[in-house]
């Protein structure tokens, strides 16, 4: 824009260079748009809700949230189930071009997902919770953590977790139990 003001070429860049730079830098909003539409479309929620949570570098964020309040969570009047929601099966298309979002839950990411089933009200009725499944983006969770999520969902929505890798995180637990027990008795030698 000084290049434009003035008539003079200070900076030594070209009006070319310039023109190529903000071209690109529109193209990448094109795309980006494109895979925020797209991320929006697979986790069940509005493209403007999804680009704040972007916005906010998606900290604290999980898939589906916003369907476990007591509000998203229950229907007096309903009769079957209202959600079938699935991370291992979080897909959208466009032109054609099939999309699928993959996430991985963490021991925080999952505390997250435990606490917002909490808000989710009891619901004596199969037939009106939701379904949530979770597969293998649970495996890198704990033991206990998986434990937690079954305890607080056996009332409130109908969690199938039959895809996760139990055998791995179990001995993936017993491995860190005997890692911490080692440093402990190594410790107390010393002392």
């Amino acid at each position: 824009m000084i290049f434009a003001l003035n008539g003079d070429n200070k900076l030594g860049v070209s009006m070319d260079a310039i023109v190529g730079s903000l071209g690109c830098a529109v193209l990448h909003a094109f795309f980006e748009m494109i895979f925020v539409y797209l991320e929006a479309v697979s986790c069940k929620t509005t493209v403007i809700h999804y680009f704040i949570v972007c916005f906010n570098a998606r900290f604290g964020w999980i898939p589906f949230v916003n369907f476990f309040s007591s509000l998203a969570g229950f229907d007096e009047d309903a009769t079957s189930s209202q959600e079938n929601l699935n991370y291992e099966g979080m897909k959208s298309s466009i032109c054609g071009i099939k999309f699928q979002m993959h996430f991985r839950f963490s021991n925080s990411s999952c505390a997250t997902l435990i606490t917002s089933l909490s808000n989710l009200r009891d619901e004596k009725d199969p037939k009106k919770r939701m379904d949530l499944k979770i597969g293998e983006s649970l495996n890198d969770v704990d033991y206990p953590m998986l434990m937690d999520l079954m305890i607080i969902s056996s009332s409130r929505i109908n969690l199938d977790v039959s895809e996760v890798d139990l055998h791995t995180m179990i001995t993936r637990d017993e491995e860190t139990m005997k890692e911490l027990t080692t440093k402990k008795s190594d410790s107390e030698e010393i002392q």
